[in-house]
């Protein structure tokens, strides 16, 4: 079986290496395919790298984790399954519109 792939797109960095380490320690088999700090970088690096689960923040630059899971949603291509996302945020309130944009997950730290 392909090893899963993951991209993380989250604009602090010491959220992303934390979300890393315990994704290492808890799922060893998962690549870390790429981070980046901004929605519009999460929109580009998904659409060239088609990882098979995108870890999105809520709030970020740019574009936020909603409107990067819907865009992608509009782009993605069609001989690719399209992503499981986890909205990880510290931001409660948003569980609702992660769901309504597919949310697999939603992580509140």
């Amino acid at each position: 079986m392909a090893q899963l792939r993951a991209l993380i797109a989250e604009d602090e960095t010491i959220l992303s290496l934390t979300l890393i380490k315990h994704l290492e320690k808890l799922w060893p088999e998962l690549r870390i395919c790429g981070v980046v700090e901004n929605g519009v970088a999460a929109v580009q690096e998904a659409l060239a790298q088609l990882p098979d689960i995108l870890f999105l923040d809520i709030k970020m630059p740019g574009k936020t984790g909603l409107e990067v899971a819907q865009e992608l949603a509009e782009e993605w291509t069609d001989d690719k399954p399209f992503p499981l996302i986890v909205f990880v945020t510290a931001y409660d309130d948003y569980a609702i519109d992660a769901f309504e944009h597919a949310a697999s997950d939603y992580v509140y730290r």
